[in-house]
């Protein structure tokens, strides 16, 4: 099974404030998203889409947080 994570918006209804990366419990969204299908065995490959100024943020993320 596959997953796609869609995180590619433009933040206007939250004032600029890219949700991925809006913290719950001391976590950006996008890595308990993550996390959370990491935890499911059926799933054998995560595919996260978004906007090209998030790449390099969210790759770092992802580098720095043990999923």
């Amino acid at each position: 099974t596959s997953v796609i994570i869609v995180a590619a918006g433009q933040s206007t209804r939250m004032n600029g404030i890219d949700k991925q990366f809006a913290c719950i419990c001391s976590m950006p969204v996008i890595i308990k998203t993550i996390k959370a299908f990491c935890e499911c065995e059926d799933v054998l490959e995560i595919i996260v889409s978004t906007k090209a100024s998030s790449i390099d943020k969210l790759d770092k993320l992802c580098k720095v947080v043990v999923i």
